[in-house]
């Protein structure tokens, strides 16, 4: 079984965390809440442990995959000026678009390799 993710560092719970939260109780003091980071990993998009995005990309064909993630980069994108957290929408659209360019970095790489063995 996978330990809870602390929201704090994107990572997995650790004694470390576990201490300074109680540490922090018996010095009578409350520990501040972990701020979430809503671009790289939001607890909303995690499902029993598992990061929705993953469950997307085995759910798709890669060229599904691919257009998910075009589509996803531009919806930020031109969503970006109204929502009056442009910066957050920003993020998300890179966070998108840095999975799609590593995408075409390996297809790249295989078109490379498939040209040098002919």
């Amino acid at each position: 079984m996978k330990c809870p993710i602390n929201p704090r560092t994107g990572k997995e719970w650790t004694m470390e965390d576990e201490y300074s939260k109680h540490t922090s109780i018996h010095q009578g003091t409350t520990p501040e809440p972990p701020e979430e980071d809503l671009v790289n990993s939001p607890s909303h998009y995690q499902l029993n442990g598992f990061e929705v995005i993953d469950i997307i990309k085995a759910a798709l064909t890669p060229e599904e995959y691919r257009g998910y993630l075009k589509g996803n980069t531009l919806k930020y994108m031109l969503r970006e000026p109204f929502k009056g957290n442009g910066k957050q929408d920003v993020g998300k659209a890179q966070w998108h678009l840095e999975r799609y360019h590593a995408l075409v970095e390996e297809r790249d790489v295989k078109v490379r390799r498939n040209y040098l063995d002919d």
